[in-house]
């Protein structure tokens, strides 16, 4: 008898283990549970399901301003969030739906920079064929400068990535050559550099930089740096400063990647 009763309490334990996990939910209404703690004041898993009554994905806020996009990717429905405009505490989350567009599941919700606008966009980052997602914000100064989060297409996974190494400033994508660009400007007197991207084995490449130094009406400092077969080759010219900036602002895009041309340019 004892035999049995072992075995019986034995058997429910193992039921009890092999229970499913259920997700953890959370249920977002309309107003003001949204917030810029929102990331830090949820428990967010990778399984974390919480429900929206919200049919367009845009939400009001007390504080900040969100701003929003959805879309519809194959059979499920994607929405990027970015709120807390010009607020220290704002955040970036990315959200993945059932067909029906009512259980949302987070690819990511972290912290985001402070940008006085934000823009969302579905770029081919990797040239994979697969739109992925690009949040770039722009800090309203005096030369434009901006800076950008970048979410991958995962097919296999069927998600969206975080892949920091796209975070770059002013990032354009060349479609035609299959390359990334980004820029930076400092100062019209300080170093102002832009850099080219493309990919290999499927990762990030630096191919080539330039920095361009000096003040209109003084002589400027042209640098460029190549990468490339195996080897890394740098030279510099010493011109007047008109021509460093028609020079820095052609060499990279026309024709950065091929060597001979970087050559041509300083004789």
């Amino acid at each position: 008898m004892w035999k049995n009763w072992f075995i019986a309490i034995s058997a429910l334990f193992i039921l009890l283990g092999c229970k499913p996990k259920l997700s953890p939910i959370t249920t977002i209404e309309k107003g003001g549970n949204l917030n810029e703690n929102f990331c830090d004041t949820h428990p967010w898993k990778d399984d974390t399901v919480f429900h929206t009554t919200v049919e367009n994905f845009q939400f009001e806020q007390i504080e900040g301003i969100v701003i929003s996009r959805k879309f519809k990717y194959g059979k499920k429905f994607v929405a990027c969030i970015v709120s807390g405009i010009g607020l220290e505490n704002g955040f970036v989350g990315v959200f993945i739906s059932d067909s029906l567009g009512q259980k949302w599941s987070p690819c990511f919700c972290g912290k985001a920079e402070i940008a006085s606008s934000y823009e969302i966009l579905l770029p081919d980052l990797n040239f994979d064929g697969n739109p992925d997602i690009l949040v770039d914000g722009s800090d309203g100064g005096v030369h434009g400068n901006s800076f950008s989060m970048a979410f991958l297409y995962n097919p296999k996974l069927k998600t969206f990535q975080r892949y920091p190494s796209l975070d770059l400033p002013n990032l354009s994508v060349d479609h035609q050559h299959k390359q990334i660009r980004a820029r930076h400007y400092s100062s019209i007197c300080g170093g102002s550099r832009k850099s080219l991207y493309n990919w290999q084995n499927k990762r990030l490449t630096l191919v080539g930089e330039a920095i361009v130094q000096g003040c209109f009406g003084d002589s400027a400092t042209l640098e460029w740096t190549l990468h490339g077969n195996k080897k890394t080759t740098s030279d510099s010219i010493f011109i007047n400063t008109n021509q460093a900036w028609s020079k820095f602002n052609n060499l990279l895009w026309k024709g950065f990647d091929r060597e001979e041309e970087i050559n041509n340019s300083h004789r």
